[in-house]
């Protein structure tokens, strides 16, 4: 049964006739319809392409092509597709015998001008048996091709001497400038069940194709060929190429950075590489730093030989790096810094002095408290001993020391000066406390403004140890000093552990009234936050009792910290939980 209008693919240049094919009628059941219905094309291309994307029944070829392009197509029709009736519309012999050879293609050879004067009924009827044809030997390639053209990958079909049988539309594409995409094409690259093997190829553009192309022997037609699979592999090359760009900047980076170093880098970089880097773990809430045994082998130490405390690790800093080190861990700790690193020296077994380099990252919970801080020790001391011979050997640097001489002794006696934090409740301690009321003092004393002290006492805390344990005492003076840091936020006040269970907060330019108010508000917070008491008649929960003293401090601190401590007795003897403000001078 022949259904209308018939698919034709018309293969000419510029042909009169075709106007006169598309215009030919016939009768069906007493309705006129098209006879054909023509998609006309130029060039072999696009004519093998149109094959892969609308079904045709019959094929037009005009004597108005040249004589290689009419040979290339029906080569490639005979035995790449499954057969389709061919017309070749010549007045001449142009055809290479070869091509009517193929048992698989069915070509007609007819005169143009009186193909277009036939009568239509025959023709239909010699078009109807060759339809029969078509249709019993394309069942056999039809299922297999369709899958092969919708495969959203390049897929090529080649034979066993490398002649390409069939590609599909995504291996068009990838191998649109390769001079692949002609049925007929040589294919010369490896074939070989189970190869795999990268092709470098050009787009359109000139920019450069990187296809990666699998190999799997098939049967096709009943006869052997090779399923080649085509991937453009080109992005992924392009982002390795990329990382190793990266790479190389980074590396040219730390080139530059280490200019200085030129004469003995090479030495440098050997020792450098064969060192290995010593990991600590420190566990805020414990109190213990837990060192790898690269850590200690650094340093010549065996187990046991270094405690497992801040204290054991600070006692190994040489005593010029100290003020340093502890003023970058406090900027850190505060929260300053993104991330702690420094080289310093620190002492080896031996009674010398080790350059390393320290990382380390702190680690918070949900409720961003701190509860962990992990690093790395790398030993850089031939680096740091390079850089400190070369500096010396070079007369522009003699300069720089000595104009730096005076900042850096000055800078020296500060650090001497710095303040580490409490290991216990994470706030500043006695010693950073007494630093900053010696500058607090220095300040206001020229500006004549107040300085106000609150001196903070736990009530009942020795019944409360007694009562619920050393520890939870540790617990209850942490959540008394988490409260009292919430509350004297302001960036200049200053919250610090004087002792046991005393606490000390310095609010610069603050007058007694003012004073007063934050005492108050301390006061509620701690008791705010319901930290079970002892069995006393104060409370239901931990309270605080707290003593305030202001003056312009033109004598000193010593005076106002005495005033503010009796003010602190007078609030625990006159029944604790309240806020009680001394007497300095003639101010109360």
């Amino acid at each position: 049964m022949v259904e209308f209008p018939i698919p034709v693919l018309l293969f000419a240049h510029q042909w009169e006739g075709s106007s006169q094919l598309a215009a030919m009628q016939t009768t069906v059941d007493g309705v006129s319809l098209p006879l054909f219905q023509l998609t006309i094309v130029e060039s072999a291309d696009a004519a093998i392409n149109q094959l892969f994307t609308i079904e045709h029944r019959l094929i037009f070829l005009h004597e108005s092509l040249a004589d290689a392009e009419i040979s290339q197509f029906i080569t490639y029709c005979s035995s790449r597709i499954a057969p389709i009736p061919m017309f070749c519309l010549v007045e001449r012999e142009v055809l290479p015998g070869e091509c009517f050879s193929s048992s698989d293609a069915v070509i007609y050879r007819l005169s143009a001008s009186e193909f277009v004067k036939c009568n239509v009924p025959a023709l239909v009827c010699m078009l109807a048996r060759e339809f029969g044809k078509y249709q019993r030997t394309s069942v056999r390639l039809d299922g297999l091709q369709t899958i092969v053209h919708q495969m959203p990958g390049g897929m090529l079909v080649v034979d066993a001497q490398g002649v390409i049988l069939l590609l599909n539309i995504a291996a068009m594409a990838l191998l649109e400038n390769s001079g692949l995409t002609m049925g007929g094409a040589k294919y010369d690259y490896p074939l070989g069940d189970g190869q795999d093997y990268v092709i470098n190829l050009k787009r359109m553009g000139g920019a450069p194709l990187l296809v990666e192309a699998t190999v799997k022997e098939i049967r096709w037609q009943n006869a052997p060929a090779f399923l080649v699979n085509l991937f453009d592999t080109s992005e992924h090359i392009l982002l390795n190429r990329q990382l190793e760009k990266r790479m190389q900047e980074r590396t040219l980076q730390i080139e530059k950075m280490n200019l200085v170093l030129q004469d003995s880098l090479d030495r440098t970089e050997l020792v450098m590489n064969a060192s290995t880097a010593g990991i600590w773990d420190w566990d805020i809430f414990a109190g213990t730093i837990e060192f790898s045994p690269q850590w200690r082998q650094m340093l010549g130490y065996v187990d046991g030989e270094v405690g497992n405390t801040f204290l054991s690790w600070i006692e190994l800093i040489h005593a010029d790096d100290l003020g340093a080190f502890l003023m970058a861990w406090s900027s850190y700790m505060e929260g300053s810094l993104d991330l702690f690193q420094m080289e310093y020296r620190v002492k080896h077994k031996s009674d010398g002095y080790l350059w390393v380099s320290i990382v380390g990252r702190k680690y918070v919970d949900r409720s961003e408290k701190l509860y962990r801080m992990v690093g790395t020790h790398t030993n850089i001391h031939a680096r740091k001993c390079a850089e400190i011979e070369l500096s010396t050997q070079r007369e522009n640097l003699e300069k720089i020391v000595q104009s730096r001489t005076e900042e850096l002794q000055i800078a020296n006696d500060t650090l001497q000066k710095i303040a580490v934090l409490d290991p216990l409740t994470g706030i500043s301690n006695r010693r950073a406390l007494d630093a900053r009321l010696r500058v607090e003092c220095r300040r206001l004393a020229r500006e004549e403004s107040y300085l106000s002290i609150l001196m903070i006492d736990v009530d009942f805390f020795k019944q409360y140890n007694d009562s619920f344990g050393h520890q939870a005492g540790d617990e209850c003076l942490i959540k008394v000093a988490k409260a009292l840091s919430q509350t004297s936020s302001r960036g200049a006040d200053f919250v610090a552990r004087y002792g046991g269970e005393e606490f000390v907060i310095l609010l610069p330019s603050t007058n007694a009234e003012g004073a007063l108010q934050i005492a108050r508000s301390v006061r509620k917070a701690v008791e705010a936050a319901s930290i079970p008491a002892a069995n006393t008649q104060v409370s239901d929960w931990v309270t605080v009792s707290v003593g305030v003293a202001a003056a312009v401090p033109t004598e000193g601190a010593e005076s106002i910290l005495k005033a503010a401590d009796e003010a602190l007795y007078e609030a625990k003897r006159s029944g604790r939980n309240r806020v009680h403000l001394g007497i300095y001078g003639n101010q109360s």
